[in-house]
């Protein structure tokens, strides 16, 4: 199916309200000298389809059961695995995994009380350019992590037996052009990801590291994925958006 190529209008925005410009910091000393970190919050703010006429014929993606779908919870969970492996890799740091995250009753009893569980939520987007957030289940959302209190972030980290914690944010937005396809209710759209990292010890609120809107390559058109769902295409399109940023975020940290 043929897309006539539109423009990421979303991209922009939400990089305006997640924090304008972009500077990047990398604290070599500093990053070298921890050992353990946790990523303890990591949001997808991803942009679902729609038809080209405005007549909802998505209907099922945008309701309230979205967030429950196992499709999304896949690729939160993904995004969130994916996002670790390369930290370990690429800093040589012993990273938590997020079974051990969820499995640690007093981490999860501290969010629990401080009233920032994550989970997987709708985003405060709405519209014709509807946006969700995605949360793994166990982790903070990004605002949950940007709240912490430098007392709540030492807590965490203790509970977690950690030098360090980390927040991932994605925002993906889609294009879906103009297709016959979006017309009749096919859904056919390819997807690119913005990603900021932050880094921070339990020492100083000056973080480690701090690397914000780094963006991925476009992924293949939807249809190159075959015969399935619009919200198996929605997944698997948004982990290849996601690994191609988180890579050219990757770059900006040399130890």
């Amino acid at each position: 199916m043929k897309l006539i190529k539109m423009k990421y209008i979303g991209l922009c925005a939400l990089t305006l309200w997640l924090g304008g410009c972009a500077t990047n910091t990398v604290d070599v000393g500093r990053a070298k000298s921890i050992k353990k970190v946790a990523l303890i919050a990591l949001e997808i703010q991803q942009q679902l389809p729609k038809d080209s006429l405005g007549i909802k014929k998505f209907e099922s993606l945008v309701d309230g059961q979205v967030t429950e779908s196992p499709e999304m919870k896949g690729m939160a969970n993904d995004v969130y695995i994916q996002t670790v492996k390369s930290l370990e890799n690429k800093a040589q740091w012993q990273m938590t995994t997020l079974t051990l995250i969820q499995s640690n009753t007093a981490f999860q009893k501290l969010i629990e009380k401080m009233d920032q569980r994550g989970g997987l939520m709708m985003a405060a987007f709405g519209g014709e350019d509807a946006y969700k957030s995605f949360v793994p289940n166990g982790v903070l959302s990004s605002d949950g992590f940007r709240k912490l209190t430098p007392k709540q972030r030492m807590q965490l980290a203790k509970a977690l037996e950690v030098d360090a914690v980390a927040l991932a944010h994605y925002v993906m937005p889609i294009d879906q052009g103009f297709s016959f396809g979006n017309l009749v209710g096919e859904a056919a759209f390819t997807h690119k990801a913005r990603v900021n990292i932050d880094v921070l010890d339990l020492v100083s609120d000056d973080p480690i590291i701090r690397i914000q809107n780094i963006d991925g390559e476009e992924s293949p058109d939807s249809d190159s994925f075959g015969k399935i769902s619009v919200r198996q295409k929605l997944s698997k399109s948004g982990d290849l958006a996601a690994k191609s940023a988180l890579e050219n975020a990757l770059k900006q940290i040399n130890l």
